[in-house]
Formats: C-alpha cells, sequence, structure tokens
C-alpha cells in the first residue's frame, strides 16, 4: 500500500482566523468544535452572525458542500462532511478537500474515523492547559491511498449505511415536527372555554434526580447518567450526552427506564435554550440501566401519559417556565412552575385518540434510534477490514 502526507493529496484546507465573531439572532450559521460529532454535524446547535460580521471573516478559502470538517480542539479529533453550503466554519475546524482523481473525500473521512486515522490525529496533539492540533500537523498526516477507484468503492460500501442513518435521522425529525404540530392544533388551536381546567400537579408527579460525586465518574460502566446534555438546544433527546457512572448511593427513584419523561432544571446556555425544556427517553445506548443526575428531574404521570409529555414539550409550557428561572452564569428552575401550571382539557375519548398516534410515533423513533447505533456499531467494524485490503471481498 502506498502512503502518502496529507499536504500531497489536498487541494484545500480551509481554516478561519481572527477574533472570534459576535454573535447574532439571525444571518449566517456558523459552525463550531461543538457542533461537530464523529461522523455527523449537529446544523441545529450551530450558532447566528450577522452577515456584516461575517464579511470581516479571515477565512482561508472558500468552502463546500462535500468538505470535510475536523475539529482542532475539544472535542478533539471529530471528523465530518459538510452537506451544505449556507454555513461558515468558526475557530477550531478545518475543512479539507481531496485533490480531484487523486484523494476521494467521502474516503478521506472514513480514513480520519478509522482507528488507524484517529491515531494519525490524536498523537499529533501538543499543549498543555488547552491542548490542540496545530494545521501544520494535519498537512503531515500519513494516508494509506489505493486507486482512486478502490477508495471510491470503499467509501461507497460504508456511505451506503451512513445513507440509511441519515434517511432514520430525517424520519424522526418529521415524526417529531407531526406530533408536536397535533399538539398544538389540538389542544392549543381547537381549546374550547368548556373544557375542564386541570393543573399539572393533578396530572403527575416529580421525582428528583440523584446528587452525585465526582469520583462515581469513571471512563466506562454498564450505567450511565442522564445529563442536561441529553438535551438538544431546538428540542429532542439527544443520546450523546449520557456520563458513565457507579453509582454508590442512588435509590430506586433516581432510575428511569426507557419512554421515561425527564425536565432540565439547570442550563449553562445564554439564551436559556435548554432549561424547562422536556425530553422522553427514548434510548439507553449501552447501558443496562440509567440514572438521572441532580439537573433534571423525572415527571411520572398519574395517566395520559404520552399528553403529559407533550405538554411539557409544548412552548406554552417552555414560555412559562422561563418566567421561573433564576440565576445568571448559571440558570436554575424554580420547581414552582409545575404547581403553578394550569390547562384546559377536552373529553378523555379524543385525548386517548391522541395518546394512540403519539405513543406509535415516539416507539417508531426509538426503533430507528436502536437501528441506528447498530449500523454505526457496523460501519465501525467494517471500517478497519476494508481499510486493511479485504474490500476485493465484498461485491456492491
Amino acid at each position: 500500500m502506498i502512503y502518502k502526507v496529507l499536504d500531497e493529496v489536498l487541494e484545500s484546507l480551509i481554516d478561519y482566523r481572527g477574533k472570534t465573531p459576535k454573535k447574532s439572532n439571525s444571518g449566517i450559521k456558523m459552525l463550531s468544535a461543538k457542533t461537530e460529532k464523529m461522523g455527523y454535524i449537529d446544523y441545529d446547535n450551530a450558532y447566528y452572525i450577522s452577515q456584516e460580521e461575517f464579511n470581516k471573516f479571515a477565512v482561508r478559502g472558500m468552502i463546500k458542500k462535500g468538505d470535510i470538517l475536523v475539529t482542532t480542539e475539544a472535542p478533539l479529533g471529530c471528523v465530518a462532511k459538510l452537506t451544505r453550503e449556507d454555513v461558515g466554519i468558526a475557530q477550531r475546524l478545518l475543512a479539507l478537500r481531496g485533490k480531484k482523481d487523486i484523494l476521494d473525500n467521502d474516503y478521506l473521512l472514513y480514513y480520519l474515523m478509522s482507528k488507524q486515522g484517529q491515531h494519525e490525529l490524536l498523537s499529533r496533539e501538543t499543549g498543555t492547559t488547552v491542548t490542540g492540533i496545530k494545521q501544520s500537523e494535519i498537512r503531515k498526516i500519513k494516508i494509506p491511498l489505493p486507486d482512486i477507484e478502490v477508495q471510491r468503492k470503499l467509501a461507497k460500501i460504508l456511505s451506503m449505511l451512513d445513507e440509511k442513518i441519515e434517511l432514520n435521522n430525517q424520519i424522526n425529525n418529521n415524526l417529531y415536527k407531526i406530533t408536536n404540530n397535533l399538539y398544538e392544533q389540538l389542544f392549543v388551536t381547537e381549546s374550547q372555554d368548556n373544557w375542564k381546567e386541570y393543573n399539572l400537579q393533578e396530572l403527575m408527579e416529580i421525582s428528583n434526580g440523584y446528587s452525585y460525586t465526582g469520583k462515581e465518574l469513571v471512563d466506562e460502566s454498564t450505567t450511565g447518567m442522564a445529563t442536561i446534555k441529553n438535551f438538544n438546544r431546538t428540542g429532542g433527546f439527544k443520546e450523546d450526552g449520557f456520563k458513565d457512572i457507579v453509582p454508590l448511593k442512588a435509590k430506586e427513584n433516581h432510575y428511569v427506564d426507557k419512554f421515561d419523561i425527564l425536565v432540565a432544571c439547570t442550563d449553562l446556555t445564554q439564551n436559556a435554550d435548554i432549561i424547562g425544556n422536556a425530553v422522553m427517553l427514548l434510548n439507553t445506548k449501552k447501558y443496562d440501566s440509567v440514572v438521572i443526575s441532580m439537573d433534571l428531574v423525572k415527571i411520572l404521570p398519574k395517566r395520559n401519559k404520552y399528553l403529559v409529555f407533550s405538554i411539557l414539550n409544548s412552548k406554552e409550557f417552555k414560555n412559562f417556565a422561563l418566567g421561573y428561572k433564576t440565576g445568571t452564569t448559571v440558570l436554575h428552575l424554580n420547581k414552582n412552575c409545575f404547581k403553578d401550571y394550569n390547562i384546559k382539557l377536552p373529553e378523555q375519548n379524543k385525548i386517548e385518540a391522541f395518546e394512540k398516534i403519539v405513543e406509535a410515533n415516539y416507539k417508531k423513533i426509538s426503533i430507528n434510534m436502536e437501528q441506528n447505533n447498530t449500523l454505526i456499531e457496523l460501519r465501525d467494524t467494517l471500517l478497519p477490514k476494508l481499510m486493511n485490503g479485504e474490500i476485493d471481498k465484498i461485491e456492491i
């Protein structure tokens, strides 16, 4: 196998230089290291800057759809493919583009995601307090370079798995939207004055999270802890927010199961994006059991579980809960917001019809998440085998 250093086979290596841009409420979406995960980009959590601010950027080149983005600081070494062009890249990100007919971008993506590629990346980390990878070191990375057609075949095999993963993600996003819109239509837009008014305390109970210590957090455990990092800023459940923990004093009420409802009571974001948000635990990933952190509460519906979740997940409750936040740098939610919130509800048969639809939707989302985890595991198993030359044994 012929090896080349990236500097020899890259058409472009694009990065940003300059001061941190001022954020805005609209304008150009900016990707940062925080929006990049291994294998995908979280566009929803990108921040905005104005067009004027964007024009001040000292960007070395123009990014293109299909470029490979690499994080150069924490989270270090994450690699993903850029799938849109109406965005910018901020500090701590590099955009790589292979030379035409020499280095296939998708092949570059999968190589850098492989065990060998990750070693090449992470072994070049420097620094003490703040560690990172310099652009000059990225250029020195060695990459096995088979014929371009072999590169494309390898990438095609793996991309078929990624396409299915992306399709499942799109289906889930649509199901989220359908479910949220259905609640808004049936219980907000079509609300009637003669409906009976309820207080949230009549519909549910609250259980506090687990107050853990740092020594209980470990590198690997069969028990995971759900945290505020499981909450997407734009709503919905994220699978990559769990922490591995060996809880020493956790009680039964601190544990949660699939389809349990969680609400964030702490927030570190500047715009209170997460505080007061509700998620349904749709996947426990690799863990045999899951506890919730002290930043969350577990909601125990007395009846109509999916309606209770939809109420807590609504923009009406979110806006109400924001009036109960306290603090500046770290926001906290006063739990009185639950007992002070009232809502009018229709007759039970309408609620039950809604429950059946929403339950089916969330179970489908959960199944898709589990399938994606299986596909990711398969992709990661195939990756080193294909890199080692076993590609010729696979027909596509």
